[in-house]
């Protein structure tokens, strides 16, 4: 039994047959279950600035030096060893090893006289200021002479001559030696002595006071040193542990203790301005120059660079991507009905519907 038409399938029927007449020799296919034409999937590909952000993310700046910070361990409890005579003995460098032994020998290593035996006291005291960095020649020439071993009678003889000479301006040399000869004809050999004794006795407490204002003077230098050392140690700990960066760069306190010992002891000066032999560095001193005057310019002009590098590189990979995608054409059937094909499958499917 034939199925009835509908009149969505009459209309088709109609618009074949004008079709064929109109061009016979196209074959018209329909397809009613033709699936929708697929686009080419959209590939996203990141931003410069996300690509930049990407890979910096999991960067640390505050990685630039890996060296462990150091921290004081906590001292553990050790239990006091066992002493060993012989061990002991031996370390010390004593080839005895027998108590008495090792008894006398230490006797004899304090009885020994130091390097300073037999020196003058004034010499050996000349040579503690010096270590000390005083000026020792200062002392040696208030102690150029031992007042306190001069004869009293010579000291009053030369006191009288000088009396003498302080009277007579303009006596010659003959005139001063009668003049002279003629005033200690008149003392007595016992004035003399006591006379004189009383003025060694002058000299040497003029020498003693002399000295000790030397000793203050030395003492106070030292203590005005001391405190300005300390001062300017505590400024610089302060200065040093006030810096959290340099150059964008973080410290750790490793590196705080290190400029501050460095500093301190002169290894700074020593590292940066001397070579092995002692002498001037001057290829360091201008290299120091130089970073230290254009510090700023130079990490400004890296960072410029560092980031014209990086956003060439994202331009570049991402016009790379670019390329890429138009190049890869979608495998899709290209739709080869005519416009009233199209437009009769249309009506054809809504009518079912």
């Amino acid at each position: 039994m034939e199925v009835p038409k509908t009149p969505a399938d009459r209309l088709t029927g109609i618009y074949n047959d004008l079709i064929n007449a109109s061009n016979p020799k196209k074959e018209v296919t329909q397809s009613s279950t033709e699936a929708p034409v697929e686009q080419a999937a959209k590939v996203e590909t990141p931003t410069p600035a996300t690509q930049v952000e990407s890979a910096t993310e999991d960067f640390d700046v505050n990685s630039w030096d890996e060296t462990p910070e150091v921290t004081e361990a906590p001292k553990a409890e050790t239990p006091t060893p066992s002493f060993d005579f012989n061990s002991f003995v031996k370390d010390i460098g004593f080839e005895e090893s027998e108590p008495e032994k090792v008894k006398q020998r230490i006797k004899e290593l304090k009885s020994k006289p130091s390097e300073l035996e037999g020196l003058p006291e004034p010499l050996k005291k000349a040579i503690e200021f010096a270590k000390q960095g005083a000026d020792y020649l200062s002392y040696l020439k208030i102690n150029s002479v031992d007042y306190g071993k001069l004869d009293p009678v010579q000291v009053y003889e030369q006191k009288l001559f000088a009396d003498v000479k302080e009277m007579n301006p303009n006596a010659t040399p003959e005139q001063l030696q009668e003049a002279f000869s003629e005033e200690l004809s008149k003392t007595s050999q016992v004035v003399k002595y006591q006379q004189g004794k009383a003025i060694r006795d002058q000299y040497v407490s003029y020498q003693r006071q002399q000295e000790q204002e030397y000793e203050r003077a030395v003492q106070s230098e030292l203590q005005a040193q001391a405190a300005k050392k300390a001062e300017a140690d505590a400024k610089l700990i302060s200065t040093v542990e006030g810096l959290s960066e340099i150059g964008g760069l973080k410290l750790k306190a490793n590196h705080k203790q290190d400029m501050v010992e460095a500093i301190r002891s002169g290894r700074m000066q020593k590292e940066l301005f001397f070579n092995e032999k002692g002498e001037y560095d001057y290829k360091n001193m201008a290299e120091v120059y130089f970073l230290k005057k254009n510090l700023n310019k130079i990490l400004s002009h890296i960072s410029k660079t560092t980031q014209t590098k990086a956003k060439k590189e994202v331009l570049d990979d991402l016009q790379n991507a670019q390329i890429k995608v138009s190049s890869e054409k979608p495998n899709v059937e290209e739709d080869k009905r005519s416009p009233q094909e199209i437009y009769v499958e249309t009506l054809r499917s809504n009518w079912r519907k």
